[in-house]
């Protein structure tokens, strides 16, 4: 999305992010990159850790895949 703060006519972009809460690698909040349940995990994290989620959010995955 266009940057709200810089001046106009520069076309800076903004991208919205976090760290993941188990790698601690930046990932965007893009739906293809993370997953947030309560945290921001990357979908790396999500796949190796999916047997400690919540059946919910597991189910959600499986439909996405």
């Amino acid at each position: 999305m266009k940057d709200p703060f810089s001046p106009p006519g520069n076309g800076e972009i903004l991208i919205m992010g976090a760290d993941c809460a188990i790698c601690e690698e930046p990932v965007c909040v893009d739906k293809q990159c993370s997953l947030f349940y309560l945290k921001t995990y990357c979908l790396e994290c999500v796949k190796k850790t999916v047997d400690k989620l919540p059946q919910e959010i597991t189910n959600k995955l499986k439909k996405k895949s």
